[in-house]
This record gives structure tokens, sequence and C-alpha cells, in this order.
């Protein structure tokens, strides 16, 4: 059915899960998600720099907040918070909370920041992949009573600046696909 018709005959939720207009992929983002997830938990230590893994799937759910609203990166954050708390060491309702904020926060700025400004992304990116991981932190502190020392804000301030730095490629790569599906080819 021709995309036209169908927003006549079904209304504007025919074209799909907040995707690019007249592209037919609604699996396309949860394809995202589900490649980052696998390559942020379950590649062999070929994304680790000096022991440090980025945080991908945030940095798609902000792709998807910055690109297609609040209400579609507050279901993408949703998703996939609710993807790394089941299958990682992080709380399962922290990731949620987190992720999901951070796509509503990306949605929510995505009229007043350039979202393709690598700058924009890097900032951004890193910011969320700290107050995240802050988050497990705060939660896990209390849960089993114990202190933190120095090195573990190092490690976070090195996967916010590894994931900062990673964000413009992956926010480049996720653009490009959207623009090809958009064109259809």
């Amino acid at each position: 059915m021709h995309r036209n018709r169908a927003i006549e005959r079904y209304g504007p939720k025919a074209e799909g899960y907040g995707f690019p207009r007249g592209s037919g992929r609604p699996g396309l983002a949860f394809f995202f998600i589900f490649a980052g997830f696998f390559l942020e938990m379950y590649f062999p230590g070929g994304l680790r720099f000096f022991g440090v893994r980025p945080g991908i799937t945030l940095v798609i759910t902000l792709f998807f907040g910055l690109r297609f609203g609040p209400r579609r990166g507050l279901e993408i954050g949703f998703f996939s918070g609710f993807l790394e708390g089941l299958f990682s060491l992080s709380a399962l309702g922290i990731s949620v909370i987190s992720f999901s904020a951070a796509g509503l926060a990306a949605g929510a700025l995505r009229k007043k920041l350039f979202r393709d400004n690598a700058a924009t992304q890097f900032i951004f990116a890193g910011l969320s992949v700290y107050l995240a991981s802050a988050a497990d932190f705060f939660y896990f502190r209390e849960a089993i009573h114990c202190g933190a020392g120095n090195s573990f804000w190092w490690a976070v301030t090195a996967k916010a600046l590894y994931t900062g730095f990673l964000a413009p490629v992956i926010f480049f790569a996720c653009d490009r696909v959207f623009k090809k599906a958009e064109r259809g080819t």
C-alpha cells in the first residue's frame, strides 16, 4: 500500500515506530539496539581501550532521541536500558531509568542543540555515560555498603571520554543508514 493511502486509511501511526517517512523498515531501530548491545557486551575485547568499554547502546539511544524526539527517545531508552539491565551486571531498574532519562533529555533538547555537530555529540554522550555510571555506582554503593576510591571515578571518566570520542562515528553511521532507508535504496 502506498504511504499516503496508508496514512489516510490508518492515520499518522501508519508511518511506523518513529522511523523515517517512507522507509518501510520498522525493525531498523531494534536492529541498531541489538547490534550495539552485541558489540558492547559480547565482542571479544575488540572495543576495549585500556580496559574500558564504550556505552554504545546509550549513544544509539541518544541518536534516536535527537533524531525523532522525546517520545521515541524515551521508548528506545526504555528498551535499551531493559536489555542492558537484563544481560549485564547493571541494576535493571537503574539502567531503565538512566537510559530512558537520557533518551528523553536528548529528545527534549533536540531543537536547542545542533545534532550534527561532533562537539555536541561528544559532550552529550560523555555526560550521559558519566551520569548513568554514577547512578549505577550510587545504587550499588548503598546495596553493598562500600566506599569508592579515585580509581572508580577515573574509570568512569575514561569510559565517558572514550564513548564521547566514538559518538560522532556512531551518529554518522546511524544517520547514513537512515538516510539510505529514506531514499529507499
